[in-house]
């Protein structure tokens, strides 16, 4: 009983704020490439400041591997979405060649 418990507040509480965060993390890596490498690296500063404190623990290996990953993955999704997103800015302002030469010959 106790673990559908967990998974319905996961599912209720935790999942929407992850989605929300990802959105967050759409707007502010197309607004600006700085501002998009925000939540990446608030993650992993975060997961330095609990792996610290976990290494004064004794069984430290598994804990720590276990750790890693998991504080891990949304790091990882927030920097594939900032890829992402940047990628469509560049693609957008990206002037070709041609354009080029023909802005260069009305000078």
């Amino acid at each position: 009983m106790r673990a559908n418990f967990l998974i319905f507040i996961f599912i209720l509480v935790v999942l929407p704020v992850f989605i929300g965060l990802c959105f967050l993390e759409w707007v502010l890596a197309k607004k600006n490439k700085w501002l998009g490498l925000i939540l990446p690296f608030a993650n992993i500063s975060l997961y330095l400041i609990i792996l610290m404190n976990m290494l004064m623990d004794v069984n430290v290996i598994a804990t720590t591997l276990l750790t890693t990953v998991l504080m891990n993955i949304p790091t990882v999704v927030y920097l594939i979405i900032f890829f992402i997103a940047r990628n469509t800015v560049n693609k957008k302002f990206n002037i070709s060649e041609e354009n080029k030469m023909r802005i260069e010959d009305l000078d």
